[in-house]
């Protein structure tokens, strides 16, 4: 029973430390929200399963079906979970938009 209980605050641990990481790399990445707007993204971070572009669902290693928070580089804000496929293209886009409009036109 002990040990039992003592896995399980290792676990509940684990997740609060994961959480944390996560929040200071999203700060270190430039996310610019307030606390309350924070808990809120890391809520719908955890609980969405599939990319909100192209709806695959995520894989749990760091390949590139993996989970990305997406966030405007310029003013920081949030924008959606992504899968890191979509994101870079999504950086992409921002870091060239004049091209890909033209691009597109042609």
């Amino acid at each position: 029973e002990i040990l039992r209980k003592e896995r399980e605050k290792r676990e509940e641990n684990k997740e609060e430390m994961l959480k944390k990481e996560r929040l200071r790399s999203w700060k270190r990445q430039g996310l610019n929200e307030t606390e309350e707007e924070i808990e809120k993204i890391h809520e719908r971070y955890v609980n969405t399963t599939h990319c909100d572009c192209c709806k695959i669902e995520f894989s749990l290693g760091r390949d590139i079906n993996s989970k990305c928070m997406d966030h405007c580089h310029k003013t920081g804000k949030f924008r959606n979970i992504l899968c890191k496929r979509c994101n870079n293209i999504r950086s992409h886009i921002d870091d060239r938009y004049l091209i890909v409009m033209k691009l597109m036109s042609m």
